[in-house]
């Protein structure tokens, strides 16, 4: 393993990094950061050959410069990444206090925290740079579609073709290649670890893609947009399930305020919906998910909700676009509308000066194109009802 960057190497090489771990003055990421800084110093470093290869310089939106970082105001991403700037700062700035020898400047550390952010595979709880296995291109696994997404068969193949030995880290092909051909590799090496950093999200892995993640994991740590990703999708906060049963002055009773509030959310969860919440890709069942929502808000009787259901008796977009063809969607499309006016963005691909403005465009428009879909989708609903 001496020819991996992960804790074993620094505590064998470099253990005075792992003593200020030990006593809480860094994190065992930053431990590593430092590692890389000084092994790049030395000119005696076994990794000398690895270094020349490494990008001086990164196109994820925390490296941009105020008029880049300005074409994603509007999206979360860009506080995100003005976020990931501070954390860098904060980070900085312990390591400046606590370790006593730091002789290296800020644009080092953010380097080398970020070769560790987009170029690290993460097993088990640890973290392991290996030189080289960090240059593949990445291209989908032809087994990468949603609908056949399942977690813990996919962590258990990415883990199948990347493993760590005493002596060694693995890159396993899964399946044979031409001589001379190209190998790709799909990374989710980021996503563990970083999105509980930044994000505290959920976590997911993958292997030879670069896993089932939307165009943000891909932009921010990675620098680049997938030319397709049917992963990605914009969150979309839905207008409020009980909105009319709140304050009413009609005669419903208590009993019947409860009824109709608990069938709503049977069929909210019956359609999809655990909260008023969705990542929304841009796939007209989730547009007919959304319209089913919406639907059920307009119910309020609890004996209509039966004749809603389905010959199964079940809650399903086709039964409930027949029991409600009719439902206010103003919320919906003011909603969208807003989200769509946040976007600041003036330039077009073709006014892109480099690479990075082209990235930050191409980012907001697909996301822009999601939403705008949605509104298609709802206003054409809404016209055809009105023939």
């Amino acid at each position: 393993m001496d020819n991996v960057v992960c804790v074993q190497t620094i505590q064998k090489f470099r253990p005075r990094l792992m003593e200020y771990v030990d006593r809480n003055e860094i994190s065992s990421e930053d431990a590593m950061a430092l590692y890389l800084i000084e092994e790049r110093a030395d000119p005696e470093s076994r990794f000398q050959t690895w270094f020349p290869l490494m990008p001086n310089e990164f196109e994820s939106p925390p490296f941009f410069n105020k008029e880049e970082l300005n074409l994603l105001k509007g999206d979360d991403i860009y506080q995100k990444a003005v976020n990931a700037r501070r954390t860098y700062r904060r980070n900085f700035d312990r390591i400046q206090e606590n370790v006593k020898d730091a002789d290296f400047s800020y644009e080092d550390y953010v380097w080398a925290k970020h070769m560790i952010e987009s170029r690290a595979w993460h097993l088990r709880g640890k973290q392991y740079l290996v030189p080289m296995a960090d240059f593949f291109n990445h291209r989908p696994h032809p087994s990468v579609k949603y609908e056949d997404y399942v977690p813990d068969v996919r962590g258990e193949f990415f883990e199948k073709h990347h493993r760590i030995t005493d002596c060694c880290a693995e890159v396993v092909a899964d399946r044979p290649a031409k001589k001379g051909a190209e190998v790709y590799e799909t990374y989710v090496l980021i996503v563990f670890m970083f999105l509980s950093l930044f994000l505290s999200k959920k976590k997911t892995y993958d292997t030879h893609s670069y896993g089932d993640n939307t165009n943000f994991i891909y932009f921010m740590y990675h620098g680049f947009i997938p030319d397709e990703n049917p992963y990605e999708c914009v969150d979309i906060d839905l207008p409020d399930l009980f909105h009319d049963l709140t304050d009413r002055n009609d005669n419903m009773d208590k009993t019947e305020l409860q009824l109709v509030r608990s069938n709503r959310i049977q069929v909210a969860k019956a359609i999809g919906f655990r909260q008023p919440s969705i990542c929304l890709r841009n796939e007209v069942h989730m547009f007919e998910q959304i319209a089913s929502y919406m639907r059920a808000r307009t119910i309020d009787a609890s004996s209509s909700f039966k004749n809603c259901r389905d010959e199964d008796d079940t809650y399903t977009t086709e039964s409930l676009r027949s029991c409600v063809p009719f439902f206010d969607s103003k919320p919906i499309r003011s909603s969208i509308r807003k989200k769509l006016k946040k976007y600041k963005r003036k330039k077009s691909l073709d006014d892109a000066k480099n690479n990075r403005e082209r990235w930050a465009i191409r980012y907001v428009d697909v996301r822009m194109n999601i939403l705008r879909s949605l509104l298609e989708f709802i206003e054409k609903d809404v016209a055809d009802r009105e023939l």
